[in-house]
This record gives structure tokens, sequence and C-alpha cells, in this order.
């Protein structure tokens, strides 16, 4: 096991609240912290290091610090007051924090993702920041995922015409037969022989678009798509 040192300013501005069960140093400045629990939150440096850690301890190691510094030495077992409430809540928040960070290695399939949406973060939340092919995000009430890396700008909104080649709305696992067509709502890829509805009228994708395409079916009727059945008459 691996033990870190951070001060409680680190550990609040990367969302951990420390338990009143992890160690603390006298003037209560500094938490010791599993390294799980920060690992989804912190830079970690090629030599093994993470950003803002103070100190890295093993298990052996650590319980002998913690015996003989005087920063942190007590000589007596500390007695832990917080109610049981306020201690169950903050395991809570820092389970959270931790998921919301671990959202985008987690590996699911997208009805699995549409379950959890409300776990992935806003894509207004992540303007400026890179985002990751693969990585997915909520924009108006839906989830989308990134389909080549960039960094996010205010002007290439998710589900915007333009930004076909950026993201690609996450929908409902559909099989693409006729009786089991794909809802389509712009900024989808076109897959060859599969079925499509749109507006109440059910669409075959003869031509396959290789990429997402915006426009609605009904404009891509000769071009990509025939009309199988119009709306009302399913």
């Amino acid at each position: 096991m691996i033990y870190v040192i951070v001060t409680q300013e680190w550990a609040a501005a990367h969302g951990i609240m420390p338990l009143p069960t992890n160690r603390k140093s006298k003037d209560g400045s500094k938490v010791l912290l599993h390294d799980k629990e920060i690992m989804p939150v912190a830079k970690r440096n090629s030599d093994g290091s993470y950003d803002g850690v103070l100190a890295t301890y093993g298990h052996n190691a650590v319980l002998q610090f913690l015996e003989t510094d005087p920063e942190w030495a007590t000589g007596e077992v500390e007695t832990i007051t917080a109610s049981t409430g306020f201690i169950q809540a903050a395991a809570v928040r820092n389970l959270m924090t931790v998921t919301r960070a671990s959202m985008q290695e987690l590996e699911m399939t997208d009805n699995e993702a549409l379950q959890v949406m409300d776990m992935y973060p806003q894509w207004a939340d992540c303007i400026g920041e890179e985002l990751t092919q693969g990585n997915k995000v909520q924009h108006g009430g839906k989830l989308w995922k990134v389909l080549q890396a960039h960094t996010a700008q205010e002007q290439w909104q998710p589900g915007q015409q333009g930004t076909e080649s950026l993201y690609t709305e996450v929908v409902e696992t559909h099989s693409g037969t006729i009786d089991d067509p794909i809802p389509y709502s712009g900024n989808m890829e076109l897959e060859q022989g599969k079925y499509y509805t749109q507006d109440g009228a059910t669409y075959l994708c003869n031509r396959g678009t290789g990429i997402p395409v915006y426009a609605a079916l009904a404009e891509l009727v000769g071009i990509y798509v025939e009309l199988v059945t119009e709306a009302g008459n399913g």
C-alpha cells in the first residue's frame, strides 16, 4: 500500500473531503491519504510522483514516520468526534469525486453509458480543456462521444452544425433492422444496409456515409438513403 501526504487546501481543491478517520498533522494543515484516493484527480509524473503531493510512503515506512515525526506523532490514539452521518456523507462525496474523474477510463456499452449519463462531465465545464477521442460529455440533455481529440471551444457545441467530425450523439443501441430501426437526430454516421427512423418515417441506408452527417434523412434521400415507410404509414 502507498500513502501520500497533502495539504488540506490541496485536498479541497481536488474535491476530496478528508474523513475524520484520516490521520492529520497536529496543526490540522496536512492529511494522510491512500494513493488510490488521489489517483483519479492528481496528475502523475513519469517518475511515479504526483503533483501537489508532499511525501509518499510505503506501509511500514508511514507507520514509523507517524510514530516519530514531531509534526505528526501524538503518543495517543486520536478520538473521532464526528457524527456517523458526516462520515457517511464525506465518504459518498469522495466516492463521487473519484468516480466522476474515472468515468472516461471505464469500459461500457453505449446503453450502459446512457444509464449513468449524469456521471459524465458537462461539456460547458470542459471548455478550454483537451478532450480525448472516445471521451463522453453531456450537453443539451444528451450524451456525446468525442470523435477526435481537440480542445473544447465555446463555438463548437456538440449537436451544432459543423461539429459532426468532433462529436456524435450516444444513443440507445438498436439492431438497425426494419423492425428495430435506429433513431436518427443528426450528427450520426449512417451504415449501409441499416434502417433509420426520423419524424415517424423509416429509411434504408443504401450508401454508408463514413462520417457523421447532420442533415435530416428526408434531405438525404437519393444520396445516402431511400424512403421505406412514410410518417403515419407504419
